[in-house]
């Protein structure tokens, strides 16, 4: 399908990655998990607790520190905090993912462009690109657990594999514990064993030991320095976590079932995939298919069985999902002349759907009266999607598999890089413009020397936004602290913190909206005795 090099591949897999996770990279606000990601590790640089970790003072071990400490080479350099940069380590690190998934591919098919093809669809797969430029804890042990799977098969070959495989488990579990082993990893060994038809007679237990004994002290080293060392907080720890998978977010064994949309892009041959007489009439290796879907199968089972539900837990459904597609396209290829109204009516269903989202968005942005922002950038993008809506029309009754591919992937990377900036800062994130986001305190010198207090839980953004810890104290603490201090409250605390305030001098006051996608406003207001 793609006569090309392994170089050429390495390339394209590498600046596709690139525009699917760079592209808006500074626009949103850190939310919860990243607020608590970056919060531990500027606290780990500014007072060097490397293994204790603390977030906002305080003892944080409640996820592994491995994702965070890969976090502290976004503040190399980046004193200012910049967002962007501080997500350059996650999206890089998602790179190595998809070289990872193309090897991985490649060591089961030995079929090159099935490799390349699943790649790409891995990297511009909708919860990739967006958890790929988020620098929580999800995706992290998601790569390491496909470098895993990696090493794993290429244990087949030589004892040293094992070795490996068991470092990639063992930082798998240092990013969020056994998830990836529960969510990837069983289903994995499940699937291969059922469909391989592995023999247990003929397995090396060599190798397995060396892979568990290996994962285990890289994995569990860091564990068991907590628990001797704090061991009453990290069963306290272990108890609220446990619990929380039962009894935090939880959702109906059903919340799950659209998680085909989470290919982005792809959604309609993902669709596809799933029909597996179908697939069987016309897949190219009917092993390696019926393998990928019952991985992906028993992972959306073992998922959805838990009671504690979050969209960004589907990673390891997406996962084999981008190789069934990979394969979806990739057989349609080579069965195209055969007249399958199967492929063909997926194909046009998929096209379909893309011209219909490319005249959508021009009478979105003319009908909302979005062109009064910039006129001629409007213009630029309607005129790029009419483009579209003509390839696409143009290719709908030859349905070229390779056009189709380079078509899609060419309007994703465009909407990516050009419509959804726009879209993020004009359309989504509505926010009062009267004052200035909370986090670009930081640019000042406001509260430098300064301790900062709340009356309530300060929350967490809060506390990275503002680049300190916020301590709450109860209000007849008040008198007993050092002067001048910093007072930080909520609009709708206004009435009763500043009747408490009217007790002393206030030196300064400033009101900030506490993100982009919010109009609430909190205030900062500096006082001494009177």
């Amino acid at each position: 399908m793609f006569n090309i090099s392994y170089k050429k591949m390495f390339l394209f897999m590498f600046f596709i990655s690139l525009f699917s996770f760079l592209p808006n990279i500074n626009i949103e606000d850190a939310d919860i998990m990243e607020a608590r990601n970056f919060t531990t590790a500027r606290e780990i640089l500014s007072e060097n607790n490397w293994l204790i970790p603390t977030m906002n003072g305080e003892i944080r071990i409640t996820k592994p520190p491995l994702p965070t400490w890969i976090t502290t080479l976004g503040f190399l350099g980046n004193h200012k905090e910049n967002l962007g940069l501080l997500r350059i380590p996650t999206v890089f690190t998602t790179i190595f993912m998809i070289f990872l998934f193309f090897y991985f591919v490649l060591t089961l098919t030995q079929n090159k462009d099935l490799s390349f093809i699943s790649s790409i669809v891995l990297a511009t797969s909708f919860l990739i690109f967006k958890m790929g430029r988020t620098a929580s804890w999800d995706i992290y042990t998601n790569v390491f657990i496909v470098g895993c799977l990696f090493y794993l098969l290429k244990s087949i070959e030589h004892i040293k594999y094992s070795f490996i495989a068991g470092i990639f488990l063992g930082f798998s579990i240092m990013s969020k514990g056994p998830v990836s082993l529960y969510a990837v990893f069983l289903p994995f060994i499940i699937s291969y064993t059922i469909i391989y038809n592995i023999n247990f007679k003929k397995i090396n237990y060599k190798k397995i030991i060396i892979f568990i004994i290996t994962s285990l002290i890289i994995g569990g080293s860091w564990y068991f320095y907590i628990f001797f060392l704090h061991t009453d907080i990290t069963l306290k720890v272990a108890q609220v976590e446990s619990t929380a998978w039962l009894t935090k977010h939880t959702q109906p064994f059903w919340y799950y079932f659209h998680f085909p949309i989470f290919s982005g892009i792809w959604f309609v041959l993902g669709i596809g995939a799933l029909f597996k007489k179908n697939m069987e009439k016309f897949v190219v290796d009917i092993k390696t298919y019926r393998f990928s879907l019952l991985w992906m199968l028993i992972s959306f089972v073992l998922l959805s069985i838990l009671p504690e539900k979050k969209e960004r837990y589907l990673i390891p459904v997406v996962i084999p999902m981008a190789l069934l597609i990979g394969q979806f396209i990739y057989s349609a290829f080579l069965n195209i002349n055969k007249n399958s109204k199967f492929i063909n009516n997926i194909l046009k269903i998929h096209s379909t759907i893309i011209i219909i989202f490319s005249i959508y968005i021009p009478i979105l942005l003319f009908t909302k009266n979005y062109y009064n922002l910039n006129i001629f950038y409007i213009i630029f993008l309607t005129i790029c999607y009419i483009i579209f809506i003509i390839l696409f029309l143009k290719n709908f009754k030859q349905l070229d598999i390779k056009k189709l591919f380079i078509y899609t992937l060419v309007f994703m990377l465009f909407s990516n890089i050009f419509f959804a900036p726009f879209y993020l800062k004009n359309i989504m994130f509505k926010h009062n413009r009267k004052y200035q986001a909370l986090r670009d305190v930081k640019k000042t010198d406001y509260l430098d020397n300064i301790k900062i207090y709340s009356f309530h839980q300060p929350g967490i953004r809060n506390v990275w936004n503002i680049g300190h810890k916020i301590k709450m104290i109860n209000k007849s603490e008040l008198d007993n602290l050092k002067f001048p201090l910093c007072i930080i409250y909520y609009d709708y605390e206004k009435d009763e913190v500043e009747n408490l305030l009217s007790s002393y001098i206030i030196l300064d006051k400033k009101t900030f909206y506490f993100s982009n996608t919010s109009n609430t406003e909190l205030n900062l207001v500096k006082i001494i005795k009177k």
